[in-house]
């Protein structure tokens, strides 16, 4: 059974599509290109940013930051 992982492009956030020819990810929505290297950082990045604050990006950040600010 053949695993498919899916990549977020760090930049517009649309499907990265690996190319074999130059070994690189393509994004075919803002048209960057990234190495291994840069998709990898950039997914550690953002998971390790999502146990630092599991509420962020949602509507419930916004009414604890509120809250907070009280």
């Amino acid at each position: 059974m053949e695993t498919t992982f899916t990549h977020k492009c760090p930049n517009c956030g649309g499907p990265l599509l690996f190319n074999p020819k130059d070994q690189k990810f393509h994004c075919e929505y803002c048209l960057n290109i990234y190495t291994e290297e840069e998709v990898t950082r950039y997914e550690q990045q953002q998971h390790e940013a999502h146990l630092e604050n599991p509420f962020h990006g949602g509507r419930r950040s916004l009414r604890y930051a509120t809250n907070r600010d009280h």
